[in-house]
Parts: structure tokens; C-alpha cells; sequence
């Protein structure tokens, strides 16, 4: 997927709250279910097991990336967004214009 870099970093950085919100949800949890489980204890004078959620997966990076640009196979079978890509972006992924035939080149 094609987006621009104002919106990935705006994207990248919601979803850094989101995990940093998620992190802090699972680290209540599990401090509630502790409580719980010594309150249990006391009154009733029986342990109790307490399950812990962990977290999986390491939280993502919020160090902002640029996305990778479209390969010249989705160019050719046109997997990309119909924006203007603009003038120095088409001549980095080596798109011309042939001005004779009037028709978009592919190629380096």
C-alpha cells in the first residue's frame, strides 16, 4: 500500500498510543487480579491462583518509517494509487513519458 508520509507518521503514531494504552490496561489487570486474589485469601483463608496476561509481542517502534515504494511489477499491473507521483519520484523508479508515441514508459 502506497501512503503518503504525513499520514504514515500520523498513523505510526496512533498506533504507538494504542499499544502504549494497551500496555497499561494489561499491567492494571494484572495488578486488580492480584488484589483480588490477597483480599480473596484474607477473608476466606484460601489461595488463589492468579492468571497474568502477558503481552506477546514486543510493542511496535515509534520511530516514524517511510514506506517502501511500489516495485516496478505493481507499476506495470497497476497495484498502485492513480495520485501523481510526481515528476522526481517517476524519474526514481525510472517511469518516462515518450513524447513521440504520447504513452507512459516502464523502465530504467
Amino acid at each position: 500500500m502506497w501512503v503518503k508520509s504525513a499520514a504514515f507518521i500520523e498513523l505510526n503514531s496512533r498506533c504507538a498510543a494504542q499499544g502504549a494504552t494497551v500496555e497499561w490496561l494489561r499491567i492494571r489487570v494484572n495488578q486488580l487480579e492480584r488484589e483480588n486474589a490477597i483480599l480473596k485469601n484474607q477473608k476466606f483463608h484460601l489461595p488463589v491462583d492468579v492468571a497474568q496476561i502477558e503481552r506477546a509481542v514486543a510493542v511496535p517502534s515509534t520511530a516514524p518509517r517511510e514506506p517502501e515504494p511500489p516495485s516496478m511489477e505493481d507499476l506495470v499491473h497497476g497495484n498502485v494509487s492513480m495520485e501523481d507521483m510526481g515528476d522526481d519520484e517517476a524519474k526514481r523508479l525510472g517511469v518516462g513519458w515518450d513524447a513521440d508515441t504520447g504513452k507512459v514508459v516502464y523502465g530504467r
